[in-house]
């Protein structure tokens, strides 16, 4: 059968070279004689398939779903029969007799919103009825041809043999021949292949560019002059290895380093895209990583951490502000139910990707859509990978970020607390059932008050009436109300009124009141007697009543406010809710009639105040009224004497009720109580702050997406990890099959510990990836070139024994950084010139084989922090929130990252935008960075700090303040030419400038120009 051809002819010129074709076969095998085979396709179909069918599929698929097709789509091909019913990503394009149920149909007919052929335009809808009356009648298809598939096939035991991929090999250093040069093991390694190619590696640098040198990659800011001097002069053979162990120890290390990683993290304090919304207390993931860097925290454990602080340590502070990292990247600030799946898989996809290229140095996310086209990363085990995060999102959690301080707090709390509630404890089990029986001996003599037994009420809420005389009203009340109760007495002389407000498990936080927080305001109380037995002309008489004592008054509401009139006044017992309160009212006279009173009283509760919930009324007929102490008292003797009645004596099971009823009645019980009570309420508490990070937030499970759409869902993916990086023969269950006393392990857990494990995980990648980081930063270029690809697209390592000597001796260190920069720093190879010679130009000019170390431009932070560092001004507050001002003097690794408003200085000088992972800075040499900083009133200020720094007292210094510019600026003293130039250009200044602060700019000029020049930005 011939191929079509692939210059894609038309459909009509197609059809008449087939038909012509067809008719030819067709004529010759009749007059052959030939017998058509019983399992043979009619002449007919195939010539409706040649007419109608074929020009079709070469018209409108062929140029997506062929063989020759430059970018087949779908995993689909079109172009033979075997293909045709095979399919692609989806399954078989169709079913023979079934048009029902065939994909091809159904796309061609665009029925499903996310499978339509041809994508742009439906096709006519005659051609529709073809397709699908030639699938009904048994889609004939005399093509032939083989089914080639458009998968990668990988090879895991064969990925496995890639150098990346391999265990780190044991690395002795070589021997070699130029033994004076070397200073570590790890200039053995240089020097051998220098030495084989013939080449000499460059002498060591001067020590006034080595301390400048490792002051900007340790601190990224430059030594003082006093510094520089100092170091000069020492001539102590230990002299540069004290030094170093100086800055390691530093907290400047934390603030420069922390800013290497947080490019490779992608970390921002906002979520980009249109809406940008701020990310609160996204602050503390870059804290945390200052803190770790400055602590030497083991690198493994810096990894576990921001992968699952906040499941291997719940609630605490450092490892859960660690998962910041997972939930760094971009998020956009508005979702719809459209756009939800869509938005979580690009999520998912972001923090796999993160955790790829920053820990792994592989393009984990180029596996989303189908195989990974250059490394063996099958699309399956990207969706294992993800599945780890499917309940994973962001949150903003509460946490003390200073839990020593409350720890410390607390700690003496307690230590002076546990006395207090010792003493009280013993007293009560030694000496109070003592005091209880003599109290029932002495004291059950009648109470003062006596409750009034109520005979009718009014108000907008019932009121019931309870066993102890109080009036429930419960739940919630309306926020104007007025309460008037009558009694009976027969009692005479009546001197005072008590106003009991009980709480109760009905109302609003247990009440007293009827406000939603347990509050009332009570705006007026009024009484007014009759006598039992007058007539029903015959009035009440009001009686006056003056305020004697409340429980409790609300600063703004006090007892007297309810008996002024005013209705905005009244008395309030905030925030003592949720505890009993009594108020006690003196009448005018003695109140009473013979043959029996008639009492009213009403209560008030208006101008949108809430009422009582359980008041108690209560009279007495003393000389004066009681005091608070006997109100309570009343209760509580009448609560006491029940239970005594009830349990007899006092045991261990009960003394605590005992306790609370007889506290009131006892002041050296009452004393007791209230010590601990006072004391308790200077109890620390932690200091809470919101804190971005991840949680555990629902999700659901994660799907093998087919072609990486969401609209087409496969089965189930459960969390695993990447084959060719684990050797174990159990493959994930070595960290998956790990069970905890709460159950399962924590598939983030189990991650974490895959991602560090140097044995059957990937550790010995994490390692490798880690050292070439802090090579790159050191020497300008990482062993492998490519920092956030170490897999078959990237480059090869320069010196992969070097590479795996570095990677040995961090795991053998325990994962410490620190050491590993002393190692690298104290090399000759880190203290070599930049100079070029042409012989070894010739031979290496891309100085693969590190002959020399080159000048490197500073990057944007640390420019704009040598200019602060510089001028005097720089702020060293360390951690907190940041800020958007660039005139601020705090350390550039303090000012905030919100990606929609980057600070220009730090964009000018290449700054990267924190949209995903960068492994290496672009570094551009642009005219607006020169133009920047001459006019830039930021950098004009620190040149004038500068220069009042430096400014001498009279012109005779002028050449020594010269001197010190150059040396506070750019590290050395000026040379005879540079001193002679600058001295005469301020001596002209002052001349031609009648300005009495001529000497002042002229100085801030020099200054400036300094700050300007390229031996301020660059280091050698």
């Amino acid at each position: 059968m011939m191929s079509p051809t692939p210059t894609r002819p038309s459909a009509r010129g197609v059809w008449q070279r087939w038909a012509s074709l067809g008719c030819v076969l067709l004529v010759g095998a009749a007059l052959s004689g030939e017998v058509r085979p019983a399992d043979a396709p009619a002449p007919e179909a195939v010539e409706f398939f040649e007419k109608k069918i074929r020009p079709v599929l070469i018209e409108q698929c062929y140029s997506c779903h062929s063989i020759n097709s430059k970018k087949q789509k779908g995993g689909l091909l079109l172009d033979s029969k075997q293909a045709i019913l095979k399919g692609g990503d989806s399954g078989p394009a169709l079913v023979p007799g079934k048009p029902a149920d065939s994909l091809l149909l159904k796309a061609m007919q665009h029925s499903q919103p996310d499978l339509k052929m041809p994508p742009k335009a439906k096709l006519a809808d005659g051609i529709l009825a073809d397709f699908e009356k030639w699938i009904a009648t048994g889609a004939v298809d005399p093509r032939d041809g083989t089914v080639k598939s458009t998968k990668r096939n990988i090879d895991i035991g064969a990925g496995r043999q890639y150098w990346a991929f391999k265990p780190v090999a044991p690395a002795a250093p070589p021997k070699v021949k130029s033994e004076p040069w070397v200073r570590t093991d790890v200039d053995r390694f240089i020097l051998a292949a220098l030495e084989a190619k013939n080449l000499l590696p460059n002498p060591l640098v001067g020590k006034d560019k080595l301390i400048r040198r490792a002051y900007y990659d340790l601190w990224g800011i430059p030594p003082t002059p006093a510094e520089i001097d100092a170091f000069v002069k020492d001539e102590a053979p230990d002299a540069y290895d004290r030094l170093l162990d100086r800055l390691l120890a530093g907290d400047r290390f934390g603030e420069r380093w922390a800013r290497h990683w947080l490019d490779a993290v992608r970390f921002a304090e906002s979520g980009g895209y249109e809406f940008d919304g701020d990310r609160a207390g996204a602050y503390f993931y870059r804290d945390f990583v200052i803190k770790a860097f400055n602590q030497d925290l083991p690198f493994d454990e810096f990894i576990r951490l921001q992968l699952a602080g906040d499941q291997l340590h719940p609630g605490e502070f450092l490892p859960t502000s660690a998962t910041g990292f997972i939930v760094a990247g971009p998020y956009p600030g508005q979702t719809t139910a459209k756009t939800l799946q869509i938005i979580r898989y690009d999520h998912l996809d972001d923090m796999i990707s993160t955790v790829g290229t920053s820990m792994l140095g592989l393009s984990l996310g180029c596996a989303r859509c189908h195989e990974h086209k250059y490394d063996p990363i099958p699309q399956e085990d990207y969706y294992r990978l993800i599945a780890a995060f499917s309940r994973t999102d962001s949150t903003a959690a509460k946490l003390d970020p200073k839990p020593e301080v409350y720890r410390q707090a607390k700690a003496a709390f307690d230590q002076a607390h546990a006395p207090l509630v010792a003493t009280r404890d013993k007293f009560i089990k030694d000496e109070l059932g003592g005091r209880i029986a003599k109290w029932a001996e002495t004291k059950r003599e009648s109470p003062t008050w006596q409750t009034l037994d109520l005979v009718t009420s009014s108000g907008k809420t019932p009121v019931q009436k309870r066993d102890d005389g109080s009036l429930l009203a419960g739940g919630q009340a309306p926020k104007v109300d007025v309460y008037s109760f009558t009694f009976h007495t027969q009692q005479k002389g009546i001197t005072g009124l008590r106003l009991d407000a009980l709480t109760d498990p009905s109302l609003p936080k247990n009440g007293p009141g009827r406000a939603p927080d347990g509050n009332f305001i009570l705006t007026d109380i009024a009484l007014a007697a009759a006598p039992l037995k007058a007539d029903a002309k015959t009035k009440a008489t009001p009686v006056k009543l003056k305020p004697v004592q409340a429980t409790h008054e609300q600063q703004s509401y006090a007892l007297a406010g309810t008996v002024d009139a005013d209705k905005k006044s009244g008395w309030a017992v905030a925030p003592e809710m949720g505890k009993d309160h009594a108020a006690v009212f003196e009448t005018e006279g003695e109140v009473g009639f013979d043959g029996g009173t008639v009492l009213t009283v009403t209560l008030k509760f208006e101008g949108d105040h809430f009422a009582l919930g359980r008041p108690r009324l209560s009279f007495t007929t003393a000389p004066q009224p009681a005091k608070l102490e006997g109100t309570l008292a009343l209760q509580h003797a009448q609560e006491l004497a029940a239970l005594l009645e009830q349990e007899k004596e006092v045991t261990d099971q009960n003394r605590a009720r005992f306790a609370r009823w007889f506290r009131p009645l006892d002041a050296e019980v009452d004393k007791l109580y209230k010590a601990v009570e006072e004391h308790a309420k200077k109890e620390p508490q932690p200091q809470l702050a919101t804190v971005f990070v991840a949680a555990e937030r629902g999700g659901g499970d994660v799907h093998f997406l087919v072609r990486g759409e969401v609209d087409r869902k496969g089965p189930v993916s459960k969390p695993g990890y990447i084959q060719v990086l684990m050797t174990a023969p159990e493959q994930d269950q070595r960290w998956l099959s790990a069970v905890t006393s709460k159950g399962p392990v924590h598939p983030r857990i189990a991650l974490a510990r895959w991602m560090t494990d140097t044995e059957q995980g990937a550790g010995h990648l994490l390692a490798r990836v880690i050292v070439n980081r802090l090579w790159q930063h050191h020497m300008g270029k990482g062993i492998v070139a490519t920092p956030n690809d170490f897999g078959v697209q990237g480059e090869p390592p320069t010196h992969p024994e070097l590479l795996d000597y570095l990677a040995g001796e961090l795991i053998k260190n325990g994962w410490k950084l620190k050491p590993l920069h002393k190692l690298i720093m104290r090399s000759a190879v880190y203290q070599q010139t930049g100079d070029a010679s042409d012989a070894n130009l010739k031979a290496d000019p891309a100085n693969k084989l590190w002959w020399r170390r080159p000048a490197r431009r500073l990057e944007a932070e640390a420019i704009r922090d040598g200019l602060l560092a510089v001028s005097g001004a720089l702020d060293v507050t360390m951690y907190g929130p940041g800020t958007l001002d660039e005139n601020s003097l705090r350390r550039s690794v303090y000012l905030t990252v919100k990606r929609s408003k980057l600070v220009p200085m730090m964009q000018m000088f290449d700054a990267p935008e924190a949209i995903q992972s960068i492994g290496v800075r672009s570094t551009t040499t642009v005219a607006t960075q020169a133009l920047a900083m001459m006019n830039s009133p930021f950098v004009r200020k620190r040149a004038e700090q500068l220069a009042a720094r430096i400014r001498p007292k009279d012109a005779a210094g002028l050449p020594q303040a010269v001197d010190d510019a150059y040396l506070t600026a750019v590290g050395r003293r000026a040379t005879t030419a540079e001193r002679d130039r600058m001295v005469s250009f301020i001596n002209q200044q002052i001349e031609s400038n009648k300005n009495p602060k001529a000497l002042d700019l002229a100085l801030a000029d020099v200054c400036q120009v300094l700050l300007c020049s390229n031996e301020f930005v660059y280091i050698d």
